[in-house]
């Protein structure tokens, strides 16, 4: 496993804002009002992050394989998960 490779996301490759809706799990799952986020996305792995920068200098994030399945995370999960799971392993 390697770390996270952050490029520009192919929806906004030169890290354009782009509205998008993020999903909390916890304590219960709830989708949070649209944000204009900045989108990358790991080389290795496929993940996506979307970084949003409150007005109050909170910053959220989060991830997903797509942009329909960002969550909020405290972290990622670890890179080349997703890509051996999709390789079946």
């Amino acid at each position: 496993m390697s770390a996270h490779q952050w490029i520009g996301h192919p929806v906004a490759p030169g890290f354009e804002k782009v509205a998008v809706v993020m999903r909390r799990a916890w304590p219960i799952v709830e989708a949070l009002p649209k944000a204009d986020a900045t989108l990358c996305e790991c080389r290795v792995c496929g993940l996506t992050l979307a970084r949003v920068d409150g007005d109050d200098g909170e910053r959220t994030l989060a991830y997903g394989i797509d942009l329909e399945s960002l969550a909020v995370m405290g972290s990622p999960p670890r890179c080349g998960l997703l890509a051996r799971e999709a390789a079946g392993g």
